[in-house]
């Protein structure tokens, strides 16, 4: 009895410990992991006290969606953190408005995913999952020497410095040992096939494609920028199948390199289970550990790298997709890498000084750092959410204020671990803006000031850490934003949602002017990647909000996202689709945005005591010149900013749609209990007009 009264109190103890780290500052925790990679290895944190099966499903927790992202119609799930749940949000929402269903797979750019089971499929109908594919060691036709030269030299300036878990002399050295004098082709290797795999699908993406003249062009087939190099792909996966008892430190490099592979050319779900299989791997190696005390500096400090880059890159994933991580930081004890200039010299690849005590590496150190902030923030919303509904045991009331204020006080206190990180990265990895601005700032007209002379291997780690930085908050603020408010939605919900449509417009804005003056990211998928996030989050914000005060310029920002895809539409099929699909949903924004509106005046006068207000509150014409917008709102949508809300049931409504139809059914002269054939209609490719086809827009505006 008296063990378990020890027992009792040392739980208690850890209890009061867990509560009052808890409380301290998102800024305190970002200094100590700041110090993490020069501090002594952390002391193995205290292991639960138990783990019973009666605790199994205990927890209230955030359901996601299921929905079908690939060529099969089996279903997948995604979290409540994922693009793809805030895209069943945007279709729930339009089928509402609407009365028409509209399927999740209208409102996704086609992809390889959609069209192939796997990047090696041979067939585009009716593949058969288990068929042997013949010939299991044959590339489909082996590059020449000079071709594989031209795409290894296109790795040192890009994942090489982005993913810096290769040691060059050694690769070299391995690349030199496959050739001999009496074959004109090397012999086979997995990290060589994947590196040039990942290579060839970089180089290809950046030259147009042969029918990129037609603008139209959506469709995917097996000569897809996306899935070049597949052959090479599968050959690594091959060779690397004898590896997996007794793996090394190459096989876990492989695993790492096929990851990004797939994400690359869409195959989510694949990226998200190798990198799993890389972290069982990089565990089994022993990587999660501090180094032994005796191995050489350089070999110590890219484990160190190998490890923690994987963890961030496995995290980043798990974050964009919501689902669980594989690896837990209690488990681990290696602290972070260092990213001086002795170890720069020690690494064997000559990139030039940046200066002071900023190296080639340091990109490394920050990606890490910044993705390790965001999870905290991750973490801390999404329990916070789970206690929420635990208390009051409504899953359905997303939208409901004893979720969202809550939730959004939590959020804007840990959203200060971004701005400190922010802080406290070097100059040298920032990119300046034009006129005086600060780096890393958002709004509308803000320009970079691109180093001309900058090698490209800098330029790039600048925008990329950037892009990833606007991304990653732009992500943890997106869910709160209300598609179905009950009454007045607080001004912190009001002022976040704000936030996260500009960091979504900030990406579009660098995108923009990269695409147009450089060739910093031409041909980097993951770049098109965050710019079809950050647009379905501008789509998401105008359909929710269509008569918001900075609505104008978010929907300017969508127009800036489209040629962003129409760019990238002459290497990629997928962008083109991208904006296609941009362009439909756009068409149905300003749908609601140009009709709903007056019949929102018609239904409370302007100067009344009940003046409408949006339901994710609203931007001041002052707020949204400080926030870098050109252009004013409109008049109407000016009219609704500088408006007070003294009556705030003026926009509520028990049943979320009722506003929505009454205003364009009176307005729109729709009725919702017509009979349309089929909504697809709606989502027809290239046809901005199609919306207004079944509709005459002069008729009168009175019910």
């Amino acid at each position: 009895m008296r063990e378990i009264e020890r027992l009792r109190n040392r739980v208690k103890e850890l209890e009061e410990k867990l509560e009052s780290r808890s409380d301290t500052s998102s800024q305190d925790s970002y200094e100590v992991l700041g110090r993490a990679q020069v501090s002594a290895p952390p002391s193995r944190p205290q292991a639960p006290t138990s783990d019973n099966l009666r605790d199994h499903g205990s927890r209230a927790v955030w359901e996601g969606t299921y929905t079908s992202t690939a060529k099969s119609s089996q279903t997948q799930w995604y979290g409540p953190a994922s693009a793809m749940h805030f895209v069943s949000r945007m279709s729930r929402y339009l089928g509402t408005a609407f009365h028409q269903p509209c399927p999740h797979r209208h409102m996704q750019p086609k992809t390889a995913s959609m069209s192939f089971s796997s990047p090696t499929s041979e067939f585009d109908e009716n593949y058969d999952g288990h068929a042997v594919l013949a010939d299991a060691m044959r590339v489909n036709g082996d590059l020449t020497g000079t071709q594989e030269d031209y795409f290894l030299g296109l790795f040192w300036q890009s994942y090489h410095c982005t993913f810096q878990i290769l040691d060059e002399a050694e690769f070299r050295e391995h690349y030199r040992s496959l050739w001999t004098a009496t074959r004109t082709t090397r012999r086979p290797s997995a990290l060589v096939d994947i590196v040039l795999a990942l290579c060839m699908q970089l180089g290809v993406s950046s030259r147009p494609r042969a029918d990129a003249s037609s603008r139209g062009k959506t469709e995917i087939d097996s000569s897809d920028a996306s899935i070049a190099g597949r052959w090479l792909y599968r050959r690594s996966q091959m060779l690397l199948s004898s590896e997996l008892e007794s793996p090394a430190i190459s096989t876990l490099q492989c695993q790492i390199y096929a990851a990004l592979y797939l994400c690359n050319a869409s195959f989510q779900n694949m990226a998200h289970s190798t990198l799993a299989l890389a972290l069982r791997t990089a565990q089994i190696l022993g990587l999660h550990l501090e180094p032994p005390a005796d191995m050489p500096r350089a070999q110590r400090e890219l484990r160190k790298m190998i490890w923690w880059t994987l963890y961030a890159v496995e995290i980043k994933t798990c974050m964009k997709l919501g689902r669980p991580w594989s690896a837990q930081l209690s488990d681990v004890t290696c602290t972070l890498p260092a990213d001086d200039p002795e170890l720069a010299f020690l690494s064997s690849s000559s990139f030039a000084s940046i200066g002071g005590s900023v190296t080639w590496l340091s990109y490394g150190v920050q990606m890490i750092k910044v993705i390790l902030a965001a999870r905290e923030v991750y973490v801390a919303f999404y329990s916070e959410r789970e206690r929420l509904l635990g208390s009051i045991q409504e899953q359905a009331e997303y939208d409901g204020p004893e979720l969202k204020e809550p939730l959004a006080n939590l959020l804007a206190s840990k959203m200060k671990g971004m701005t400190g990180w922010v802080r406290e990265l070097p100059d040298a990895l920032k990119t300046k803006r034009k006129g005086g601005v600060q780096p890393y700032s958002t709004g509308e007209t803000l320009e970079l000031d691109i180093e001309v002379f900058a090698p490209l291997w800098l330029q790039r780690q600048r925008l990329l850490l950037e892009l990833l930085y606007h991304n990653l908050c732009m992500n943890l603020l997106r869910p709160v934003i209300c598609f179905f408010p009950r009454g007045f939605a607080p001004q912190k919900v009001a002022d976040l949602a704000v936030q996260c449509v500009h960091h979504a417009i900030t990406i579009t804005n660098i995108m923009h002017q990269a695409l147009a003056q450089t060739d910093i990211l031409t041909g980097w998928h993951e770049a098109f990647q965050w710019q079809w996030n950050a647009t379905l989050t501008m789509l998401g914000f105008i359909l929710a909000n269509p008569v918001h005060g900075s609505t104008p310029a978010v929907r300017r920002a969508v127009d800036v996202a489209t040629e962003n895809f129409d760019f990238l539409g002459n290497n990629l099929a997928m962008a083109s689709s991208s904006a296609a699909v941009t362009r439909d949903l756009a068409a149905k924004g300003d749908l609601l945005t140009n009709r709903l509106m007056p019949g929102l005046h018609a239904m409370v006068p302007f100067g009344s005591s009940a003046a409408v207000t949006p339901s994710s509150g609203a931007l001041a014409a002052e707020e949204l010149r400080d926030t870098g917008s050109a252009c004013p709102p409109t008049a109407d949508a000016a009219g609704l900013a500088g408006s007070t809300v003294s009556n705030t049931d003026a926009l509520s409504f028990e049943e979320p749609s009722a506003m929505l139809q009454d205003a364009l059914a009176g307005y729109l002269g729709l009725a919702f209990n017509d009979s349309f054939n089929s909504f697809d209609g709606f989502l027809v490719d290239n046809s901005a007009e199609f919306l207004s086809d079944g509709w005459d827009f002069n008729q009168s505006t009175q019910p």
